[in-house]
């Protein structure tokens, strides 16, 4: 078994460097489009939105605030985290894909209120599956949550 795996290593890893690959395993996702990219729009922040957003940032670390609009469909990138997890990739592979990196983009006016109009830095970031909590109602579901 383990030798069977170890021949097939090199094309494994082969496709996984591979934009079509990618854009086969989820074609509704985009890879590496510029043309899509450059049709985005940010998301508009209200000035006391981004204070507290600061706020939250400087005294916990994150925020739970939710842009009514994210311009993106959240459960579609939900699905396909989870789809990655179920095909035995690491949850971290969804930033092959554009729609993933375009949440910071489109958050700019955001993190640039945090972290300065020049910021050079990209927040750190990665994706999980997570599962609920036992004392969650949702238990019996079997239902995983997203978390950027």
């Amino acid at each position: 078994m383990i030798k069977s795996v170890c021949q097939k290593a090199p094309q494994i890893l082969a496709n996984w460097s591979d934009p079509v690959f990618w854009q086969k395993f989820a074609p509704e996702l985009h890879v590496c489009d510029s043309e899509f990219i450059s049709n985005q729009t940010a998301v508009s922040f209200k000035a006391d939105t981004l204070t507290d957003i600061n706020t939250d940032l400087l005294a916990e670390g994150y925020t739970r605030f939710q842009p009514k609009e994210w311009l993106s469909d959240m459960s579609l990138l939900a699905g396909h985290v989870e789809r990655l997890h179920t095909q035995n990739f690491l949850p971290v592979f969804s930033f092959v894909f554009d729609e993933y990196w375009l949440l910071f983009a489109k958050l700019r006016e955001a993190l640039s209120h945090v972290l300065g109009a020049a910021y050079q830095i990209m927040p750190e970031t990665d994706a999980y599956i997570s599962c609920p909590p036992i004392s969650t109602k949702l238990q019996h579901t079997g239902r995983r949550y997203l978390v950027f």
